[in-house]
């Protein structure tokens, strides 16, 4: 096949990766998002967008919902409109956005405007619940057997010590939401929301739920409870599974992009780097028969 048959392939491969993204993003009760930006080889800033949903029966998806690429500057609200994109492209909508995890710089989290500042104000708008805020301290750093990186340690810990109680006092303000979610038989009633107290009070009675709970995961637990009964924990529940606890997703798929757009590779464009990533990190597996008989007329190479 021609260098143009291929790249049409590979266009076609992610286009149908993304309409299945698309149908799924449109049964989700919750979802996640999880940000992150760099530069590639052409000085180009690209801001991956990776989404955790998850519908009503628990089922959870965790992809590349999209990569945005800003040829300026890249202001909290440049990124924003990447972001604000996505959802308004993708079957989502606002008020069903339970959590944001970033890498935490001033773009990101800057106080009215980054990102985080107006994603919550978006989903307000759109009458939900101010999202939950993380920001991923430590990116994933791999090493060598042979090599320890002593000044990315004491980097690492110099930064921990100035930004350890700003940082963690995210997963504070949802450090009670974590232990209920984790443990509700531990819980105290009295600190639930309204909505949830009743509902608490028939679980934490019922030794078979108990039972349950001490025998199985987490999600196998809440997936065995009876719906019409635990209407409010459920829903409870699965937003906490939708949460993203760091942005390492986006700093794997960057490893990527550096390997797919080299110097070699420079002038690949945005939108061909954009579906050979969504190809290489979906989880999703693409309908060959339904491209192929999509097609008016197939070229056959030899």
């Amino acid at each position: 096949m021609s260098a143009n048959t291929v790249a049409r392939r590979v266009e076609n491969i992610a286009e149908n990766i993304s309409s299945q993204l698309f149908d799924k993003n449109g049964h989700v009760e919750w979802f996640s998002l999880a940000l992150d930006e760099s530069t590639d080889v052409s000085d180009t800033a690209q801001v991956l967008i990776y989404i955790r949903g998850v519908d009503k029966s628990y089922e959870v998806h965790e992809e590349l919902l999209d990569m945005y690429s800003i040829h300026g500057t890249t202001t909290g609200r440049d990124i924003f409109k990447g972001v604000e994109m996505a959802i308004n492209q993708k079957n989502l909508r606002w008020k069903n956005l339970k959590c944001i995890t970033t890498d935490g710089g001033k773009n990101m989290s800057g106080k009215d405007k980054g990102v985080v500042a107006l994603v919550s104000k978006a989903v307000e708008n759109d009458g939900g619940s101010k999202p939950l805020v993380l920001h991923c301290i430590i990116h994933q750093h791999h090493t060598t057997e042979t090599e320890f990186p002593i000044d990315f340690a004491i980097e690492t810990l110099s930064a921990l010590k100035i930004n350890f109680d700003t940082r963690f006092s995210d997963f504070d303000a949802i450090a009670n939401q974590i232990k209920i979610f984790q443990n509700p038989f531990d819980t105290d009633i009295e600190i639930l929301a309204p909505e949830l107290q009743m509902e608490m009070i028939d679980l934490q009675c019922s030794d078979i739920i108990k039972n349950k709970y001490q025998n199985s995961s987490l999600l196998e637990f809440y997936k065995s409870l009876p719906l019409t009964q635990f209407d409010n924990l459920h829903k409870f529940a699965r937003g906490l599974f939708s949460v993203f606890g760091t942005t390492y997703l986006c700093e794997k798929t960057f490893s990527k992009m550096k390997y797919i757009k080299n110097v070699y590779r420079s002038k690949l464009t945005d939108e061909h780097l954009k579906s050979l990533l969504i190809i290489g990190t979906s989880k999703i597996s693409p309908q060959l028969q339904t491209i192929v008989s999509g097609k008016s007329q197939l070229h056959k190479s030899h």
